[in-house]
């Protein structure tokens, strides 16, 4: 029955670990394989997605949630009945599901059996992707960050060159206390040669679907077509940088679109030459801290960080 199964990889993480550069790393090192890639967002606004698609093709992306979620999960296990269809893949080697950031995995067997697709699919392995400077704090934050380890069969420690050894070591040493079978690696960008789609996943933990949005988190959407200072902006996401967790998305500058990808730890910014749409930005932060976060996104919204508004 394995053989005809779809192998399936789950990839876990806090928001800003690495997940979407693990992904397109996938992409490259099993290029001669058909595989699907199905991007959740937390956030309505589809940009992990859109930055993998612009290296592989087969891509279908689920925002605005958790597939763990009761608001999503109806429209993910739709997805997953006519995933080779809508990607025109008849024979599919493999199945890569990134989990939003806030995801608690746990649920994903009991999903598969109870929607008959356990018939289809392989749970093969799942992935946690962990930032060695914050996984203490997330640990004591957010419940959801121990179930990730838990269902673990792999942990990469990414961004291993912006930490010192001993932060990393530390890290690694969190995740072993955790979970004592997960094979752990070290990785920059996601650089590892992981095995994907070989054996099963053996569920470690059960779990349920969470019923309502996490209250821990806000998610804030901003969409402007003014080219924007990008470094103002910075500098006011920065003001925020204890309660921020991610900040990304499609801006218009002075030299046209660009791609802006912000966490706590790295910041990233690439032209997107020709790039019409989207245009949009997201703001991912402490839910105890929405007001700020909202007002920082209605202020994008109203051009306080135009061109036009510089020095105002």
């Amino acid at each position: 029955m394995d053989e005809a199964r779809i192998p399936m990889c789950l990839v876990v993480g806090f928001l800003g670990s690495g997940k979407t550069s693990l992904l397109k790393h996938i992409a490259r090192r099993h290029g001669e394989k058909k595989i699907a890639f199905v991007v959740n967002e937390f956030s309505m606004l589809d940009a992990d997605g859109f930055a993998l698609k612009q290296e592989y093709e087969k891509v279908i992306c689920l925002p605005g949630g958790s597939v763990f979620c009761r608001c999503l999960s109806g429209q993910f296990i739709q997805t997953l009945r006519e995933l080779p269809d809508l990607l025109e893949l008849p024979q599919c080697d493999g199945v890569v599901v990134e989990a939003s950031g806030i995801a608690d995995p746990a649920v994903a067997p009991q999903m598969l059996r109870e929607a008959k697709l356990d018939r289809v699919y392989r749970m093969s392995r799942i992935i946690a992707v962990v930032e060695p400077g914050n996984i203490a704090d997330l640990l004591e934050q957010l419940p959801n960050t121990r179930s990730q380890l838990l269902a673990a069969d792999d942990v990469i420690i990414n961004k291993i060159d912006i930490y010192d050894a001993k932060t990393v070591g530390n890290a690694a040493a969190l995740v072993r206390s955790i979970n004592d079978h997960a094979v752990i690696v070290k990785a920059v960008f996601c650089q590892t040669p992981l095995e994907l789609f070989e054996g099963s996943s053996i569920p470690k933990t059960s779990g349920g679907y969470a019923e309502r949005a996490d209250p821990n988190f806000v998610t804030a959407t901003a969409t402007t077509e003014t080219p924007v200072d990008v470094n103002r902006l910075l500098r006011a996401i920065n003001t925020l940088r204890d309660d921020l967790y991610r900040a990304k998305g499609f801006l218009a500058s002075a030299d046209g679109a660009v791609y802006l990808d912000w966490t706590p730890s790295t910041c990233s910014r690439f032209d997107l030459p020709g790039h019409i749409e989207p245009l949009g930005f997201a703001l991912i932060g402490n839910g105890k801290k929405a007001p700020a976060i909202n007002a920082l996104a209605a202020r994008l919204q109203s051009g306080a960080f135009s061109l036009a508004a510089d020095g105002k």
